[in-house]
Order: structure tokens, then sequence, then C-alpha cells
């Protein structure tokens, strides 16, 4: 029977694939060429064989990668747990330490920190207090000395200046005295003596011409 070499076969409008000794074989049921084929008790039970072989091959496809990705998941969660585990805790550990060292480094050195910037500020403010005192004595005795300074300097020019007016005015005064005193009798003199001169001269002249000519 033509039928009984088959190379696919269809039923319920499905197309199965089965493998025999290893090569992939598609059977599809031809109902015009290969309708009697059915009946037939042979090829039925080639078909079943068939069909539970695919059933079995498609199931052991199905139940081969189980194992390993169950040992995969035993895996993930091992080494997760695992991982998360250390890691936490780890992790809990460096961050208690952590916090502790940095608490009590950052108490340290912020308590010695405003410790000696309380002490700096406050010997700052010590010697900037002495600073300022000083400063104000220093002030102090300047604008003393500025006073006595100018008080000195004044009385000084006022005493030069009474003292030279005093002396200029003198001087002054008696060089004028003397000068028109000695002017006055210069003139006084000189106008004596031309006049004297004058006289006497004119006398003699007059004197002797008078004779001469007498």
């Amino acid at each position: 029977m033509r039928c009984s070499v088959m190379r696919s076969w269809q039923a319920s409008g499905g197309n199965y694939y089965v493998t025999q000794n290893g090569i992939p074989l598609r059977f599809r049921l031809l109902s015009r060429t290969c309708s009697l084929s059915l009946k037939n008790a042979h090829v039925q039970k080639l078909l079943l064989l068939l069909l539970l072989q695919q059933q079995q091959q498609q199931l052991l496809l199905l139940l081969l990668p189980l194992p390993l990705l169950l040992l995969l998941l035993l895996l993930y969660y091992y080494y997760h747990y695992h991982y998360y585990y250390y890691y936490y805790y780890y992790n809990y550990y460096f961050y208690y330490n952590f916090y502790y060292y940095y608490y009590y480094y950052y108490c340290y050195y912020n308590y010695y920190y405003y410790y000696y910037y309380y002490y700096y500020y406050y010997y700052y403010y010590y010697y900037y207090y002495y600073y300022y005192y000083y400063y104000y004595y220093y002030y102090y005795y300047y604008y003393y000395y500025y006073y006595y300074y100018y008080y000195y300097y004044y009385y000084y020019y006022y005493y030069y200046y009474y003292y030279y007016y005093y002396y200029y005015c003198y001087f002054y005064y008696y060089y004028y005295y003397y000068y028109y005193y000695y002017y006055y009798y210069y003139y006084y003199y000189y106008y004596y003596y031309y006049y004297y001169y004058y006289y006497y001269y004119y006398y003699y002249y007059c004197y002797f011409y008078y004779y001469y000519y007498y």
C-alpha cells in the first residue's frame, strides 16, 4: 500500500513533529489518497507510538532544564542571601564603627577646636584690649604732649613775639628818635653853620668889598 510509506500526516487540523532514530519526520495524513489507511491497525499503532514518542521527547525537553534552573536558583539564592548577609553585616559594622569613630573624633576635634578657638578668641580680645589700652594711652600721651608742645610753642612764640615786638619797637623808637634827633641836630647845625657861614661870608665879603671900594 502506497500510504504505508508516508512522509507527512495531518489530524485534527494540526501538524505533529516526531523523530525516528534521531531523524525528524513530519507526517501529514492526506484524506484523499490515504483515507483507507487509517483503518489499518498497524498504521494506527504506528501513529500512536509516534505520538507518544513525540510527547515523551517534548516532556524530556521541558524537564531537561529544570535541574539546571533549580541549581541556578539555589545558587542565586544562596549567594544572594549570603552576599546580602555579609553585605549588611559588614555595612552595619562599617557604619557602626564609622559612626562611632566619626562621632568620637568629631566631638574630640570639635571640642578641641572650640577650646582652642575660644582660647585664641579670649587671648585675641585680651591682647586687643591691651592694645587698645596702650593705644588709648598712646593717644593720651600724644595729645598731652601735643597740648604741652603747642602750649609751650604758643607761650614761646607769644613771648618771642612780645619781646621781639617790644625790642623792635624799642629799638625802632630809639632809632628813630636818635635818627630824628641827629637829623634835627644835623640840619640845625648845618643850618646854623650855613647861616653863619653865609653871614660871615657875606659880611666879610661886603666888608672887604666896602673897604676895597672905599
